[in-house]
């Protein structure tokens, strides 16, 4: 059995798609796409056009899932950016454990 739950956040209508057990559909269809677009450098406009075919399929407006993609990468950017950040502290840790295990 599968639900879709349409709510409305600021006029902007949002989707969920999901079976019985909690699954997204909509995520696991883009993971796919995401495989199968494996030999795009990058995989530039692979996740996007596949989210905005994949909204459209499902009756809503390709521009939905086009945001909801543009939305997933600037995520995975930001996750990017604050690993990169914390890399430096991650070295000192390291370096300080390795200092330890020396002196003993």
């Amino acid at each position: 059995m599968e639900a879709v739950w349409r709510i409305e956040v600021e006029d902007f209508p949002a989707f969920v798609v999901v079976d019985d057990k909690g699954n997204d559909f909509f995520e696991a269809v883009t993971k796919l796409v995401n495989t199968a677009g494996l030999l795009v450098p990058g995989r530039i406009g692979v996740s996007e056009g596949g989210s905005a075919l994949l909204a459209g399929a499902l009756g809503f407006a390709a521009s939905h899932g086009l945001s909801l993609a543009l939305m997933r990468r600037v995520r995975a950017t930001i996750w990017a950016i604050v690993g990169i950040a914390l890399l430096p502290f991650q070295e000192a840790r390291a370096r300080r454990r390795q200092c330890e295990r020396g002196a003993s």
